[in-house]
């Protein structure tokens, strides 16, 4: 294999694996993410599941024929069952479960949450737990909001860090956007998460003042995955923009846009 054209590491934290309406109870899904093989699955309960792909009995891909029974999943070659701790429940050949994985979790089991309708995965390259919780965002419960959102998504070659160079910058709204001077950007940290904020005006109509509007942004992240931009002014927007390593060299880039319910016909067109 030839060499990699960034020697770096997937970084640990919460991807986006799926939007939650794109997995339906039943539903069993092969993907493979942050260098894994992964089986996708919702039980009966409507619970969301991740496991590792290959059956730790003789080695079937569960993504692959695998069957959701109840609150299992059961596997394509022999129909042993595991359950959502990574215990075998049932093999329903057998008297009784062999005695060293009697309630014993064999089947690894990736720590999954549902969250702002989405689907996410925490990944550790050491299996650890996870060091700090999803990002839930209240301001899509507001009511103002329409269901579900806008989709794109892109496959890249490339690795969850360089992403960051394409984020939101002050300059760039000099020259892209023709706004009034370099806005103010206050940038603050708290463990986990970053956030950037900026206030300037761009030009138009009808706005703020003398053909100009006032805008506030806020750019932020929670992780390397997971991020968002909330823009106010000519218009009000609030986007997701989901990155989801596929392996080392390759990722998913998802932008998921939520729109506003009453919008005017300027918010419509932006």
């Amino acid at each position: 294999m030839a060499d990699k054209r960034l020697d770096l590491a997937i970084p640990y934290g919460w991807y986006c694996v799926a939007y939650s309406d794109e997995l339906l109870v039943g539903d069993v899904k092969p993907v493979q993410y942050c260098g894994e093989q992964i089986v996708l699955y919702r039980t009966e309960s409507g619970q969301v599941c991740a496991s590792e792909a290959y059956c730790p009995h003789l080695g079937a891909h569960l993504g692959h024929g695998g069957i959701v029974k109840g609150e299992t999943i059961s596997c394509p070659f022999h129909a042993w069952a595991f359950n959502a701790a990574g215990e075998c429940a049932d093999i329903p050949y057998a008297k009784t479960i062999p005695a060293k994985i009697q309630g014993k979790a064999c089947l690894y089991q990736y720590p999954v949450k549902e969250s702002n309708n989405l689907v996410w995965l925490w990944y550790h390259p050491e299996r650890i737990a996870p060091l700090f919780d999803v990002k839930h965002h209240d301001l899509l419960l507001d009511g103002h909001w329409q269901e579900g959102y806008r989709r794109y998504s892109w496959e890249v070659n490339t690795v969850v860090q360089e992403t960051a160079e394409n984020a939101a910058d002050q300059a760039h709204f000099v020259y892209v956007h023709q706004s009034e001077g370099m806005p103010k950007a206050v940038v603050e940290f708290d463990g986990h998460q970053r956030s950037a904020t900026f206030k300037g005006y761009l030009p138009g109509r009808g706005g703020d003042g003398p053909d100009r509007y006032a805008i506030h942004m806020l750019t932020a992240n929670s992780g390397p995955g997971h991020t968002w931009q909330h823009f106010q002014g000519m218009f009000e927007s609030f986007m997701l923009g989901l990155i989801t390593p596929i392996d080392e060299e390759r990722l998913i880039l998802r932008f998921a846009f939520a729109v506003k319910k009453a919008t005017d016909d300027t918010e419509a067109f932006m």
